[in-house]
């Protein structure tokens, strides 16, 4: 897959492409890996006693918005009312963008050829419009899981997977206490639709480098 789609408001991209290569079987795990890189290179700071968990990935923000009483969070509500795990959650919403949205190649094609220099993703229009690239698409499931109280990361770098930069997703699941990757482009992408679980939406973090999480 040839996405090569790069932000074009994204600052101290490094010059080179970084790639790793994954060992072994691709198998479902706790992303480990994710979490060494979240202690360095991320950093996550540790939530006094009196803020949850990851306490920073639960924010709104100019690229991860979920304004209250807003479209995205109220969807996020409605996606996961009858779910009891943080993990039903998550999946919920995977699912909700995997089977109903689709990849915007014009939107991509623009980018690449210069035409669009500066570029936010506003989470309530992609959610209506329900089409975006991969940055789209991890803004979005960001937002909605943040909304429900569940800390996700909206991440930025390199994959094996994808031809130029990217970004994608890591969800935190406070039941198995443990960070997990997400790569909603390629369902999007491929019109695979829903994973029949959330051991077959998660994805072998060894396969990506992120170079910055927010």
């Amino acid at each position: 897959m040839r996405e090569d789609c790069s932000f074009p408001n994204d600052k101290g991209k490094p010059a080179e492409r970084r790639r790793r290569k994954a060992k072994g079987p691709v198998k479902w795990q706790p992303a480990t890996e994710f979490r060494e890189k979240a202690s360095t290179e991320v950093s996550p700071a540790a939530a006094p006693e009196s803020e949850p968990k990851y306490a920073e990935y639960l924010k709104s923000t100019s690229e991860i918005a979920f304004p209250e009483g807003g479209s995205v969070a109220e969807k996020a509500a409605s996606l996961c009312k009858d779910k009891k795990s943080d993990k039903q959650k998550a999946l919920a919403i995977y699912n909700y963008i995997a089977a109903n949205f689709t990849y915007d190649t014009g939107f991509a094609d623009a980018v690449r050829a210069g035409r669009i220099t500066v570029y936010t993703p506003d989470t309530a229009s992609i959610l209506s419009n329900k089409k975006g690239v991969c940055y789209d698409f991890s803004a979005l499931f960001a937002a909605m899981c943040r909304s429900q109280g569940i800390p996700a990361m909206l991440c930025k770098g390199y994959s094996t997977r994808v031809g130029g930069y990217h970004a994608w997703n890591a969800v935190y699941l406070a039941e198995d206490d443990a960070w997990y990757t997400l790569d909603l482009t390629f369902p999007c992408y491929l019109g695979t639709g829903k994973a029949k679980s959330f051991s077959k939406a998660a994805v072998d973090s060894s396969k990506y480098t992120a170079t910055s999480a927010a």
